[in-house]
Order: C-alpha cells, then structure tokens, then sequence
C-alpha cells in the first residue's frame, strides 16, 4: 500500500509541482537549457524506476499498469543527448576527437565497464548514436548532411533490431535521437512558430489526441512494438512542447538528474536484490532506491577523482 501510495501519488504531485513554474527571464535562453534538460532527465528516471520495480516486484498490479509503458521516458534521454550531442559539437570550430572519446571514455565507458552491463538496449544504442555523431562532424561540413547521416543511422539501426529480431524493447523507443539533433538546428525556429498561440494549441491538441489510440493499444498489448513506437515518439514532442510554456523546476528532480547514467546501470541489480532480501515491498523500493541513488553518487565522484588523479599525473609527465 505504502509503495503504492509513493508510486501513484506522491510522485506525480512532485511532477506537478515541478511543471507549475513559469519562466521568469528570457524564455528562449531557459527554455532546454542544462538545468531544465537535467531536471526532466530526473523526472524521466524516476519513471523507469517505477516501470522495471513494477515488472520485477510480485503484487503491485496498480503501479505496473500505471508505468506499463515506460518507453517514452527513454525517447526523452535520446532526444535531450542528440540534442545536447549535436548542440555541443556545432559550437566548436573544431572537433577533436582524442579529448571528446578521452572524456567520454572517463563519464560513460567507465561506468559501464565497472558494473559490466554490455547487454542493455538503451546502453547499446546510445553509444553507436553517440558514435555516428562524431562521424558525422568529422565527414560532413553541413549541419544538413550531419543531420541526415545522423538519421540514417538512427534509422539503419532501427530496422537492424527489427530484422535480427530482437525484442521491441530494443527499438520502439530509439528514434528521437535525430529528431533532438534536430532540434539542436532549429529550436530557434520552432520557439517562434510556437510563439503563436493557435499553431502552439493545435499542435498540442493534435499530438495529445494522436497519442491517445496507440497508448491505449500500449497499455492493452495490442500491436505492441508498433504502437508504442509512434505513442513514445508523439509523447516525447508533447513533453518539448509544454516545457516551451512552463519553466520545470525541482531540486530534488535536479538532483536526480545529474545521476541518470548511473542510476540506469544499477537500479534493476539493487531490485532484484533486495526482491530477494524483504517480502515487503515498500522496503524493497526504498531500499533500491536509497542503494542505486548512493551508488550512483559514488560511482560519479569516484569516476572524476580517478579522472582528475589520471589526467594530473600526465600532465606533469608532459611537464617534464
């Protein structure tokens, strides 16, 4: 019941209280800028928590049908990384790769290579769109063309799933990756267009109404991998538009955020665990929530002293 209570009340007022802020500056410098990109991505994390607690945890049928589809969660942390990953780059007069690898090596393949999770699908994807970016910059001179490749690789790589026949779950929520990188293109543009309150109403009304039919598909497993597709996709443009009008805004979410990665990594390990350890489930999802949200915290510090301690020692090598 308690469990229940946290999943299906408690955190949904804290998602509203942190959609009821309005912009207060220039809507156009806070709208997607780090703070409320990182605040949404711990908003989207608390999500898939309640999504995989609900798939491994016995007898929590509300929480399950409530968070049955959590795919759309995922499309935001594609788009937000080909957004930030194609934003990044543009505003470099040029790319070098040695630094871009060495520091991703450090945030994002360290981690993954200490908890040795090679096999998740979002890891997976992740890192070969990560990858086809850096192609992309290093090929092309054109944001068009960057932006297409992007997209054919998206794409290749969503077909590819579908031929070798993998799980849904490896694809059904891939495709927003270009559609950030995109946006990283033309947000200026769509703020304007959006500006206008009637486009900015019917397309809102639109999307909302589109999504209805495929989550109800969803949600009943009926046409599943197709369904859920288009709803994750539709869902993920809803969520970009109404953070156009409102300025979300959560310390805690905030906070979260900034530990995405991590938390991804280790929260089905801590659940599976204590599933085993308690027989009462609010002990088991506060427990695996207070364990993945400390390890993560570690893992991160640990990670950038290690980084630091590395990157000091070759310096002075090079200084000498």
């Amino acid at each position: 019941m308690a469990s229940t209570f946290i999943a299906i009340v408690l955190f949904p007022l804290l998602v509203i209280k942190a959609f009821m802020n309005k912009y207060e500056g220039n809507q156009q410098e806070e709208f997607f800028n780090i703070r409320q990109t990182t605040t949404i991505k711990g908003i989207m994390i608390m999500i898939v928590f309640f999504h995989h607690y609900s798939h491994i945890v016995p007898n929590v049928d509300t929480i399950e049908l409530a968070y049955r589809i959590g795919q759309v969660c995922i499309c935001v942390f594609f788009f937000i990384s080909g957004y930030a990953t194609f934003l990044g780059y543009s505003k470099s007069a040029s790319i070098d790769l040695k630094k871009v690898w060495q520091k991703r090596a450090w945030r994002l393949y360290l981690p993954v290579t200490i908890l040795g999770f090679f096999q998740s699908n979002f890891i997976n994807a992740i890192l070969i769109f990560l990858l086809a970016s850096d192609l992309a910059f290093i090929f092309f001179k054109t944001n068009t063309k960057r932006l297409l490749f992007i997209t054919a690789v998206n794409i290749l790589y969503f077909v590819a799933c579908i031929l070798i026949g993998l799980g849904e779950w490896w694809y059904d929520d891939v495709l927003t990756f270009a559609l950030g990188a995109a946006f990283a293109i033309y947000k200026d543009q769509l703020v304007e267009i959006m500006k206008n309150k009637k486009i900015y109403t019917v397309a809102m009304i639109g999307l909302c109404i589109a999504c209805v039919p495929f989550m109800y598909m969803g949600i009943n497993y009926m046409y599943f991998n197709v369904s859920v597709t288009i709803y994750s996709f539709l869902a993920c443009i809803v969520v970009v538009l109404l953070m156009m009008k409102v300025n979300v805004t959560s310390s805690i979410f905030y906070f979260l955020g900034q530990y995405t990665w991590e938390i991804f990594l280790t929260h089905q390990m801590f659940m599976v665990l204590f599933n085993k350890i308690f027989t009462h489930n609010i002990l088991i999802m506060v427990c695996s929530f207070a364990a993945s949200v400390g390890f993560s915290v570690l893992l991160q510090s640990g990670v950038k002293r290690m980084r630091s301690r590395f990157l000091t020692k070759a310096n002075s090598h090079v200084s000498a």
